[in-house]
């Protein structure tokens, strides 16, 4: 007898449930037994470049600063290309990934900014494990923010490319975000409820009124003299120097006047955008069409797979380092972090829940979601995963009387807005680490500031062009979810190392620091003689610098616990 097929408003209200309980329990039990954030401690002061106190930041705004900025559009592929192995151990791990880890995560990488303020990460560790741990921490970081970054630009082009009809919407955003950052300049940021309805009122009218313009470009661009071709150049690569430069100035000028307004525009439509999908859910209320458990001869298995594909929406390392170098710094007390770091995972969870949802409902019927799935190889195309969340974002929508026109175009600007907000705060921590790899050299003839503004877009542009095309992330992919899990894994021992010197309760960290090198290690056994095979030489020598790092600091962290723990026994 045929089962009646489970309607997808039950997986939303349960992981709803789900994620409500672990912000009013779980995360209060992490704050009290675990990280302890003493609610009387006041950060320090954030200073600009020239050594004066940086305008107050409101909460509300901080927290859709953090949101956009680790949610990306990483979040929604790496949740549909998890269906693959179907729906329920996708959503299984995306609900528990989100509570416990993601949350866990989060709510640690924000008390430690807390906790050391004035230290980045490689000091911690340098002290932790001492100098060498200090490179190492640089490189590894260095590394993952370059990866990202590219792969970030990557998606932004290939959207920007797919949608025309989204491309002066999108580009619209950063003078409205110039236009906020000089109205909080002026008035500050005490009317907020009356200013975000504004900003936000104007940004949907232009976007409505700007939709059917069609400004954008695709394939290539020729140029000819009479009849001869004598240039011809990818659209792609246009748009890649266009971000860049949108990057460049972004990392020039103060953090309020264009990145952090422009990531709570981000963040108000992310607000709208989840309303709307919500709404067109509970009216169509659609059945799921994908199966329960799914595999195809030849293709990766669930283990360890499922886990290193959904990271984003679960656990992504590079979540700490927007937290240490970018929220944590501006936080205006130390109990803010489960606020901030535990909440802002939630929301990225719900982010990857209606990707979920998009990818198990999008289809008629089985037979064409198993077409859309039929091999592992077949879904490796990101911009097909992402055309399919956009245009499902459409059909959801649809049902509460939005054009679909309108609602695919808020779809892109949307998922443009997360990538290229996530790449502005990837890029600010790579410039605080190039600031400090240069800090010894002696700048007599060159502007130091400049000279480093320079060097991080530089490295940032030659990575995108790995390929001469602008794609460089398309090579480095491969190497996204694999990276992710290594820092999550040193950050994750940073913090229980941490946590044990304090004398608080540590012990639950193990579990993570367990599952993550087990799932790490395996990855890498299997991935890295396909990579040799296939002649992936980006991937294979950065993949094995990286599991030389896992290693090291693996062997460090066991010397350093015994030490610890004996000297408690000691004690």
């Amino acid at each position: 007898m045929n089962q009646e097929p489970i309607n997808v408003l039950f997986l939303l209200a349960t992981a709803l449930i789900v994620f409500a309980l672990g912000y009013r329990f779980y995360a209060k039990l992490l704050a009290l037994a675990l990280f302890r954030p003493n609610a009387d401690y006041s950060t320090p002061a954030i200073l600009d470049e020239k050594g004066r106190p940086a305008p107050p930041c409101r909460k509300p705004v901080l927290f859709g600063h953090h949101v956009v900025a680790i949610s990306a559009g990483t979040t929604l592929i790496g949740t549909t290309l998890a269906a693959f192995w179907g729906w329920i151990p996708a959503f299984l791990w995306l609900v528990t990934g989100t509570v416990v880890a993601a949350g866990t995560y989060g709510f640690g990488a924000l008390w430690l900014s807390a906790t050391f303020p004035n230290r980045g990460l490689e000091a911690i560790t340098g002290k932790l494990f001492g100098s060498g741990m200090r490179e190492l921490t640089l490189i590894l970081t260095t590394i993952v923010l370059l990866l990202i970054s590219a792969v970030f630009v990557w998606l932004a082009t290939e959207v920007l490319a797919a949608y025309p009809a989204a491309v002066l919407g999108f580009w619209i955003q950063v003078p409205l975000a110039l236009a906020l950052g000089a109205f909080w300049h002026r008035q500050g940021q005490e009317n907020l409820i009356l200013t975000s309805v504004g900003i936000l009122f104007v940004a949907v009218i232009l976007i409505a009124m700007l939709g059917g313009t069609g400004f954008g470009f695709s394939g290539a661009l020729n140029i000819n003299v009479g009849d001869s071709p004598m240039i011809s150049v990818d659209a792609r690569f246009i748009w890649a120097i266009l971000i860049i430069v949108l990057v460049y100035h972004g990392l020039r000028l103060p953090v309020d006047k264009l990145v952090r307004p422009r990531a709570y525009l981000t963040a108000l439509q992310v607000g709208l955008f989840l309303l709307w999908f919500l709404l067109g859910a509970l009216i169509s209320a659609p059945a799921i069409t994908a199966p329960e458990f799914h595999g195809t001869p030849g293709a990766p298995g669930i283990m360890p797979w499922l886990f290193i594909t959904l990271v984003s929406g679960a656990l992504a390392g590079f979540h700490m380092l927007i937290a240490h170098g970018i929220t944590g710094p501006a936080m205006d007390q130390a109990s803010d972090a489960r606020n901030l770091g535990y909440g802002g995972a939630l929301v990225d969870g719900v982010l990857a829940i209606t990707a979920l949802v998009i990818s198990i409902t999008a289809f008629k019927n089985r037979t064409d979601w198993e077409n859309f799935y039929q091999s592992w190889q077949g879904i490796q195309d990101l911009p097909k995963i992402l055309n399919l969340y956009i245009e499902g974002f459409g059909q959801f929508t649809a049902h509460i009387g939005l054009g679909e026109h309108l609602s695919t175009n808020l779809a892109a600007i949307v998922i443009l807005g997360l990538l290229t907000c996530a790449l502005d705060a990837t890029m600010a921590v790579l410039k605080q680490n190039i600031q400090k790899v240069t800090q010894p050299i002696n700048f007599s003839r060159v502007n130091k500031k400049k000279f480093v503004l320079f060097l991080t877009t530089l490295m940032l542009t030659i990575i995108i062009f790995l390929d001469g095309k602008g794609a460089g992330g398309r090579v480095l992919w491969p190497l996204w979810g694999i990276t992710n899990h290594v820092l999550a894994f040193v950050m994750f021992i940073v913090l229980s190392l941490i946590v044990h010197q304090r004398q608080q309760l540590w012990q639950p960290l193990l579990l993570p620091i367990a599952f993550l090198i087990v799932i790490t290690t395996w990855a890498w056994v299997i991935i890295l003689p396909i990579w040799w095979e296939n002649g992936n030489w980006p991937a294979l020598l950065t993949g094995l610098l990286l599991l030389l790092i896992e290693l090291v600091v693996a062997t460090k962290t066991a010397q350093a616990l015994y030490l610890l723990i004996n000297k408690h026994r000691q004690a």
